[in-house]
C-alpha cells in the first residue's frame, strides 16, 4: 500500500472500541435562544496495518435536551462527520489527519470538535512527537459566513501552521512541521460513564411517565366533568321545563280554573 489515504480507509473498517460519553452546552447568551445541551457517545480505536498507524476519536449524538424537552436521536457513527483521525506512516515519519484531510461537526460552537482533536492530539503527541504533520485542506464550502472565522480559529487555535490560498481566508491547508509542538485543549462539558446515561434516560422515562399519569389524571377529570355538566344541563333544562308549566298555568290554565 503506497498511499496513506489508502491505509485510512483500510483502517476505518476495522472493530470499534468501548466507548465512553459527553455531555457538552451550546452557548446561546448572545442569540437569546432557549438552553440546548447535547450528549455523544465517543469512540476511540487504534491499529496497525504494515507500515501505517492509525488512530481515531469519532462521535455520534445520542441525546439532544432542549428547554421544552428531549430528543434521543441515537444516531449512526458516520465517516465523514464528527470524526477525528490521523494516520501515521511510521517509516516515513509523517502523519495526516482527516477523515480524508477535511474535518467536520454536524453541530458547531459547543466544543465537540476540539474535544476529539484534542484527544487525536494528546495520542499523536506521546507516540510520535516528531512526525511531521502533512497538509490537510480547508475547502471553501465550509467557510460560511456564519463559520469561516469560528473553523479557521479552531485550527490555529490547537497549534496547526494554517496558509490561507484566497485573501477571504476560505480555502487553504492546515499542517504542522512537529506533531509535538501541537496544542491539545482541556475538554469543555462533562465526561459520563455509561452509568450516568442509564440514569439519564431512566430520569427522562420517570418523567414521561409521570406526565402520562398526570395526563390520565387529566382526562378523568375532564370526563369526571363533562358528567357533571351533562347532569347539570338535564337539572337546568327540567327547571324551565317546570318554571314554563307553572308559568303557563298561572297564566292561562289557573284563570280558566278560577272563571268556572
Amino acid at each position: 500500500m503506497s498511499d496513506i489515504k489508502d491505509a485510512e480507509k483500510m483502517l476505518e473498517k476495522l472493530p470499534r472500541p468501548p466507548v465512553w460519553f459527553l455531555r457538552l452546552q451550546k452557548d446561546t447568551s448572545e442569540s437569546k435562544l432557549p438552553k440546548q445541551e447535547f450528549v455523544y457517545e465517543i469512540q476511540e480505536h487504534e491499529s496497525w496495518f504494515g507500515q501505517y498507524r492509525f488512530y481515531r476519536a469519532e462521535a455520534r449524538l445520542l441525546w439532544r435536551e432542549y428547554q421544552s424537552g428531549v430528543t434521543a436521536d441515537l444516531r449512526q457513527f458516520h465517516r465523514f462527520e464528527n470524526a477525528i483521525q490521523v494516520v501515521v506512516d511510521t517509516e516515513g515519519s509523517t502523519a495526516m489527519f482527516g477523515p480524508t484531510s477535511q474535518i467536520g461537526m454536524s453541530e458547531r460552537g459547543i466544543g465537540l470538535g476540539s474535544a476529539l482533536m484534542s484527544k487525536v492530539i494528546q495520542w499523536l503527541k506521546t507516540e510520535y512527537p516528531d512526525a511531521e504533520v502533512r497538509a490537510g485542506t480547508l475547502a471553501a464550502p465550509q467557510a460560511g459566513a456564519d463559520n469561516k472565522a469560528r473553523r479557521n480559529r479552531f485550527y490555529e487555535s490547537h497549534g496547526f501552521d494554517v496558509e490561507y490560498y484566497d485573501t477571504e481566508q476560505k480555502s487553504g491547508s492546515f499542517k504542522k512541521k512537529r506533531a509535538g509542538d501541537l496544542y491539545d485543549k482541556p475538554i469543555k462539558g462533562t465526561i459520563m460513564c455509561l452509568d450516568d446515561i442509564i440514569e439519564l434516560y431512566d430520569d427522562e422515562h420517570q418523567k414521561a411517565e409521570k406526565q402520562n399519569n398526570i395526563l390520565i389524571l387529566m382526562n378523568k377529570r375532564v370526563k369526571e366533568l363533562s358528567n357533571h355538566i351533562s347532569i347539570m344541563k338535564c337539572i337546568i333544562i327540567l327547571l324551565i321545563v317546570t318554571i314554563i308549566i307553572i308559568v303557563s298555568y298561572k297564566k292561562y290554565l289557573h284563570p280558566i280554573l278560577h272563571y268556572q
